[in-house]
């Protein structure tokens, strides 16, 4: 079947008359053209509050990314404080370590004796 082309205002016309002849039509016609138009509307108030959300993701994705910034500083700050005082520690640890191992027990009771007296007993 070859059909001749029709131009856009025949078929405008022809919808035209039949929407004016079949008001059941003209009702189905607007029921779908609202249908479209909320859709639409939909779509276009969904893809805002997701742009709406998408931002608000990326700044609190920064705000948190900061904040792990800084928690990482302060623990590496605290960890060189308590690194420097296991140091400190260490170091106290082996000079105690180095006096007992001078610490000899006395031979003789007179040798304890003159130790006692040495600290003032």
């Amino acid at each position: 079947m070859n059909l001749p082309p029709k131009s856009v205002l025949s078929v405008a016309n022809s919808l035209v008359s039949r929407l004016a002849t079949n008001p059941m039509l003209v009702l189905i016609v607007l029921i779908i053209l609202l249908a479209l138009a909320s859709g639409i509307s939909a779509k276009i108030t969904r893809d805002r509050m997701l742009k709406k959300m998408e931002v608000e993701i990326r700044m609190e994705k920064k705000a948190l990314e900061e904040r792990e910034r800084e928690l990482r500083k302060d623990y590496e700050r605290s960890l060189k404080s308590i690194r420097a005082e296991r140091d400190r520690l260490k170091g106290r640890l082996g000079e105690l370590e180095g006096l007992r191992e001078d610490l000899k027990p006395p031979e003789s009771v007179n040798e304890l004796i003159s130790r006692f007296r040495a600290l003032g007993y």
